[in-house]
């Protein structure tokens, strides 16, 4: 009898201590699989993993076709600065086969997000070195730089580098709001490199607005010395410095235009003999360019039109849908801007949301915005409007190009109260928002003059 109480207590206390330890086994289980998934889910967020002074070039490999309009040649990535929340400042030029190049600093996230520094630029662009990444097979990503929206579609595959070789590359689709007015679409595809995610191989697989054609494929990954990273990063800051002050004009009244503009190009010029030849002197150069391009812009609009201070033409003119006749003259008291536009400008395009911009900051006041598109064929207004889908009214302005004596589009001509023309210029500028802004303004708080 007291062998048997032995066996049944041995036989209790195994199955608690079974109990027990097939417990702690399945919290130990949980334990393990729970805090390794939380990490690995971290560790598959895919980033890039550059380093300060590191430069990247990729070469074309292909023979671009015949039509082919001066196709990219040649693509380098300087990196400039690691940021400490792991974002990069980059230098990165485009070469073109006709010898010309494109020089823009971009600053990157870890995961590839991509912005100008200094969005000179009207037509839309994204990191060609450098796709977005994500953890997910596909993912898509929109933006609206302005107003402008641009779409991108990705995708993770597996493309055939050989016989029975194959590498991880991503697809992108990308899609500019040009593209549902003029059709067409870029795609890229980019072959990673498995550790870095820097691409092996950029291969287009179709442009429509890049000019860039085949593959290009990755030649050389250098290191910048130290001395001339430091040369370089100096005399971006230098630049920067200028450019900012550049746009500081654009915002000064149009006669303080021309004096500000000379001192800024003599500026330029005294700056650019401190600097010597060497490897990225020719770089710092381009990006001297590109605000010398803003001055150009800002003397066409100083220069002073001879169709202003006279009584606008009076006209009366179909919609672009042929429903209703709109006349200037109804108009009288109110204070009216005409945008001359047509569609196959993109820069015509491109300044339609500042022309919003304006139509709503100043939709409670006696304000009216007419939107005037010089297309023979009134189709291309209404195509262009169903995607844009712009607040103000568009006419059919092309029996009225001469009487208004426009140079070019985009054209802009304000028309104050009393009927008078008070602004009347072309071109195109960061300074035109700014301008048409303030005259508005002075429009509504100057005395009535009647």
């Amino acid at each position: 009898m007291h062998f048997s109480y032995i066996i049944t207590h041995a036989a209790i206390t195994n199955r608690l201590l079974f109990k027990l330890t097939f417990s702690l086994l399945i919290m130990l289980s949980f334990s393990l699989t729970t805090i390794p998934l939380l990490a690995q889910s971290d560790e598959d967020i895919p980033t890039y993993n550059l380093i300060e002074g590191q430069l990247f070039t990729w070469e074309s490999q292909s023979r671009p076709p015949t039509n082919a309009v001066s196709p990219l040649k040649k693509l380098t990535v300087l990196v400039l600065d690691e940021n400490s929340d792991d974002s990069y400042d980059l230098l990165i030029t485009r070469t073109y086969a006709d010898k010309t190049r494109k020089v823009q600093q971009v600053h990157l996230t870890p995961q590839g997000q991509a912005t100008k520094l200094h969005d000179i630029d009207t037509s839309p662009w994204f990191c060609i070195p450098f796709p977005e990444l994500s953890p997910e097979p596909e993912w898509e990503i929109s933006t609206y730089p302005k107003g402008l929206w641009h779409k991108k579609t990705f995708s993770r595959q597996f493309v055939s580098i050989g016989r029975r070789a194959t590498a991880e590359a991503i697809v992108g689709n990308i899609s500019f709001i040009y593209n549902e007015i003029f059709g067409g679409q870029d795609r890229i595809q980019w072959q990673l490199n498995p550790k870095t995610n820097v691409p092996t191989n950029i291969t287009f697989l179709q442009t429509a607005h890049l000019r860039a054609y085949g593959k290009l494929k990755l030649t050389s990954t250098q290191k910048a010395p130290a001395p001339l990273l430091n040369l370089v990063k100096r005399h971006i800051r230098q630049y920067n410095k200028y450019h900012y002050s550049v746009l500081d004009i654009t915002k000064l009244a149009q006669s303080s235009h021309p004096a500000a503009i000379r001192k800024k190009q003599l500026d330029k010029k005294q700056i650019l003999r401190t600097i010597a030849t060497y490897e990225f002197s020719s770089e710092i150069h381009d990006l001297y360019k590109q605000a010398d391009d803003i001055l150009l812009k800002l003397k066409v609009l100083s220069k002073r039109s001879n169709f202003v201070n006279i009584t606008a033409p009076p006209f009366s003119l179909k919609d672009i849908d042929d429903l209703k006749t709109y006349n200037l003259q109804d108009n009288k008291g109110k204070v009216v801007l005409l945008y001359f536009w047509l569609k196959n400008r993109k820069e015509c395009l491109y300044y339609i949301p500042s022309i919003e911009k304006l139509a709503k900051e100043y939709q409670d006041k006696p304000f009216i915005v007419l939107g005037m598109n010089v297309d023979e064929d009134p189709h291309n207004a209404i195509q262009t409007n169903s995607v844009l889908k712009p607040s103000f009214i568009s006419l059919q302005a092309f029996p009225i190009t001469k009487t208004y004596n426009l140079l070019g589009y985009p054209a802009f001509v304000l028309i104050d109260q009393n009927g008078t023309i008070k602004e009347h210029f072309h071109g195109t500028s960061p300074a035109i928002y700014s301008r048409l802004d303030r005259q508005i303004k002075q429009l509504f708080t100057q005395p009535d003059d009647k």
